[in-house]
């Protein structure tokens, strides 16, 4: 989300938390002027920028892989807001790095958000869904770069971003529909 500080009952559950699991969570904040991703440990030490400074981006829509150990998200052109329809033409950089913010690396030039907080979804540790920038849903083999599309139309203007089971999809709506890939 983009709550940039829990709140006090928040708080309280990630100490119970923390005292029995390690680990951390990922977010976007603006709490620097520009949305940018930030990561902090369970006990809430450690709070630090993961993604790159870089002053005409704003990143959006971290999202971690099931073991936890890498994250995607989307880097858009300063200015934008991932609330609001009308993505960039042709839509924004994918990008794919450890959690802790090394080995940051572009994974697709074409991808777009729902217009909500979601820009891709893992399938598993090494396949992931998204919606390039012409509206298209498509998954990515991290392992051999294959990328092929999901879905027979785009939708312009958005895209429909589907669960890891290929069974639902929606477009940021509050609806989920079963997913047909022959739409």
């Amino acid at each position: 989300g983009r709550a940039d500080e829990p709140d006090p009952e928040s708080l309280a559950s990630l100490k119970v938390l923390s005292e029995s699991q390690h680990g951390f969570v990922v977010w976007e904040s603006n709490r620097s002027g520009r949305w940018r991703l930030y990561r902090r440990e369970l006990d809430g030490s450690g709070l630090r920028a993961i993604d790159p400074e870089e002053n005409d981006r704003e990143h959006y829509c971290p999202h971690l892989s099931p073991d936890g150990s890498r994250l995607v998200y989307l880097s858009y052109p300063a200015g934008s807001d991932t609330y609001q329809p009308g993505d960039p033409p042709g839509g924004a950089a994918l990008f794919l790095m450890n959690a802790d913010g090394s080995d940051n690396r572009r994974i697709a030039n074409s991808a777009r958000a729902y217009y909500e907080d979601r820009g891709a979804v893992w399938i598993d540790d090494n396949n992931l869904i998204y919606i390039d920038g012409e509206g298209f849903t498509r998954q990515l083999d991290l392992n051999s770069g294959s990328n092929s599309r999901l879905t027979k139309n785009g939708r312009p203007g958005g895209g429909f971003l589907v669960n890891a089971t290929k069974t639902f999809a929606t477009t940021g709506e509050p609806t989920f529909s079963p997913f047909d890939a022959n739409q």
